[in-house]
């Protein structure tokens, strides 16, 4: 009896177009941190990596690039290493870029969506986030009458 032949096809290409359109998902906490979660930390290896900051002042972005090439010392200048918590999480200290943002001191955004940029300057890709911090409604007094 002959082998059956299969074409198999990946689970996001069967339901359509199912893709987010981004890789995984992080947080930015009150302190300014962005907290890495730990399956992402170890699906993506990141423990011990060094990371290079980006800011997009007009469209509110951070964005960071993981330095592959360890043994160059300019490829190291302003890169900040990235190490594992207790817990498995993994944090990156953006302060200074949400100063310079305009983003309120103690603004927590839960799961922002991690997107990728192929920069053709950079010959590594951006992983990127879009801070769009989001101001409470509040009624005009037009509207209270």
């Amino acid at each position: 009896m002959p082998t059956p032949k299969f074409s198999f096809v990946p689970e996001r290409q069967v339901g359509g177009n199912g893709s987010t359109g981004h890789s995984y998902t992080v947080s930015l906490y009150a302190n300014g941190s962005i907290i890495f979660p730990s399956e992402v930390v170890r699906v993506y290896e990141l423990d011990g990596k060094y990371l290079r900051l980006y800011a997009d002042v007009q469209k509110k972005s951070i964005g960071w690039s993981v330095i592959e090439d360890e043994t160059s010392l300019e490829a190291l200048n302003e890169a900040r290493q990235i190490r594992k918590m207790k817990g498995g999480n993994a944090v990156v200290s953006v302060v200074k870029l949400l100063k310079h943002l305009g983003i309120p001191k103690g603004t927590k955004i839960m799961n922002l969506p991690v997107n990728v940029y192929k920069s053709p300057l950079n010959s590594s890709d951006i992983y990127y986030i879009e801070l769009i911090v989001e101001k409470p409604y509040k009624k005009s007094e037009e509207e209270n009458d």
